[in-house]
């Protein structure tokens, strides 16, 4: 019984370093990240709808995937989002930012363009990074800036 129960213990210990360590692997593994570019008026008036877009662009040999793109919420104080397109998969608001999920794939030398259509909602000047993340987090940062004045 003392052998039988060492010996689960021992083979337990190490399934469960085997799995630390793929895991482990797998999160540091060296994924490409997509070249993005920002495209977004300087000034807007309140209650009028800006569109901001978000062009990314794979310059690897292989697929790179468009994980997320992350908008501070510093920036996104000023706007409502109305519509995104394409779709985003999921939101959820980690910190000080807001992520959108894509998990969408973007072929060698193509690219995607991602379209968030704002309604302006106050005034003042809003500023934020904008995150264009692969699935290792591995982001390129874009700065959005906008004067938002009255009607």
């Amino acid at each position: 019984m003392k052998k039988t129960l060492i010996g689960c213990l021992v083979a337990g210990t190490v399934a469960m370093v085997i799995l630390v360590a793929c895991v482990l692997l797998w999160v540091v593994r060296d994924l490409p990240a997509l070249d993005a570019t920002l495209s977004l008026p300087s000034e807007a008036t309140v209650n009028s709808t800006v569109t901001m877009v978000v062009s990314t662009k794979n310059n690897h040999s292989e697929d790179v995937s468009l994980d997320s793109i992350d908008i501070e919420e510093a920036f996104l104080e000023g706007f409502q989002v109305v519509r995104i397109e394409p779709a985003p998969t999921d939101t959820y608001l980690v910190f000080s930012h807001r992520t959108w999920v894509f998990e969408k794939p973007v072929s060698p030398g193509a690219g995607l363009d991602v379209t968030f259509t704002l309604k302006v909602l106050q005034e003042g000047r809003f500023t934020g990074e904008i995150g264009v993340c692969n699935p290792n987090q591995d982001c390129k940062t874009l700065l959005a800036d906008v004067v938002v004045k009255k009607e």
